[in-house]
Protein backbone atom coordinates (compact mmCIF):
# COMPACT_ATOMS: atom_id res chain seq x y z
CA UNK A 1 0.00 0.00 0.00
CA UNK A 2 1.46 3.34 -0.95
CA UNK A 3 1.61 6.22 1.53
CA UNK A 4 -1.22 8.13 -0.18
CA UNK A 5 -3.58 5.16 0.09
CA UNK A 6 -2.51 4.59 3.71
CA UNK A 7 -3.15 8.26 4.56
CA UNK A 8 -6.58 8.07 2.91
CA UNK A 9 -7.44 4.92 4.90
CA UNK A 10 -6.18 6.51 8.12
CA UNK A 11 -8.34 9.56 7.46
CA UNK A 12 -11.42 7.39 6.89
CA UNK A 13 -10.74 5.41 10.07
CA UNK A 14 -10.37 8.62 12.06
CA UNK A 15 -13.66 9.88 10.63
CA UNK A 16 -15.43 6.67 11.66
CA UNK A 17 -14.06 6.90 15.21
CA UNK A 18 -15.11 10.56 15.45
CA UNK A 19 -18.63 9.68 14.27
CA UNK A 20 -18.76 6.85 16.83
CA UNK A 21 -17.81 9.19 19.69
CA UNK A 22 -20.39 11.74 18.52
CA UNK A 23 -23.11 9.08 18.30
CA UNK A 24 -22.21 7.79 21.78
CA UNK A 25 -22.38 11.32 23.20
CA UNK A 26 -25.88 11.68 21.70
CA UNK A 27 -26.78 8.14 22.87
CA UNK A 28 -27.85 7.52 19.29
CA UNK A 29 -27.99 3.73 19.20
CA UNK A 30 -29.12 3.58 15.57
CA UNK A 31 -26.16 5.69 14.44
CA UNK A 32 -23.78 3.51 16.46
CA UNK A 33 -25.17 0.33 14.89
CA UNK A 34 -24.76 1.87 11.44
CA UNK A 35 -21.05 2.32 12.17
CA UNK A 36 -20.50 -1.17 13.62
CA UNK A 37 -19.88 -4.22 11.48
CA UNK A 38 -22.56 -6.90 11.74
CA UNK A 39 -19.94 -9.24 13.24
CA UNK A 40 -18.62 -6.74 15.80
CA UNK A 41 -17.08 -8.10 18.98
CA UNK A 42 -17.91 -5.79 21.89
CA UNK A 43 -15.95 -6.19 25.12
CA UNK A 44 -16.44 -4.61 28.52
CA UNK A 45 -13.83 -5.23 31.22
CA UNK A 46 -14.68 -7.51 34.14
CA UNK A 47 -16.31 -5.61 36.96
CA UNK A 48 -18.72 -7.02 39.56
CA UNK A 49 -20.74 -3.78 39.39
CA UNK A 50 -21.08 -3.79 35.59
CA UNK A 51 -23.77 -6.18 34.32
CA UNK A 52 -22.53 -5.55 30.76
CA UNK A 53 -19.06 -6.95 31.53
CA UNK A 54 -17.77 -9.61 29.18
CA UNK A 55 -17.68 -10.20 25.46
CA UNK A 56 -20.70 -9.89 23.18
CA UNK A 57 -20.94 -10.58 19.45
CA UNK A 58 -22.85 -8.89 16.65
CA UNK A 59 -25.37 -6.10 16.79
CA UNK A 60 -27.54 -8.06 19.23
CA UNK A 61 -24.59 -8.39 21.59
CA UNK A 62 -23.90 -4.67 21.38
CA UNK A 63 -27.58 -3.93 22.01
CA UNK A 64 -27.46 -6.09 25.12
CA UNK A 65 -24.63 -3.90 26.45
CA UNK A 66 -26.32 -0.71 25.27
CA UNK A 67 -29.39 -1.57 27.32
CA UNK A 68 -27.22 -1.35 30.46
CA UNK A 69 -25.61 1.89 29.30
CA UNK A 70 -29.00 3.53 28.90
CA UNK A 71 -30.18 2.21 32.29
CA UNK A 72 -27.14 3.49 34.15
CA UNK A 73 -26.34 6.56 32.05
Amino acid sequence: MNSEARDDLSGKNLEIVQHMYEACARRDIEAILALLSADVEWWEPPNPFNPAAGTRHGHDGFLECARYFTLFG
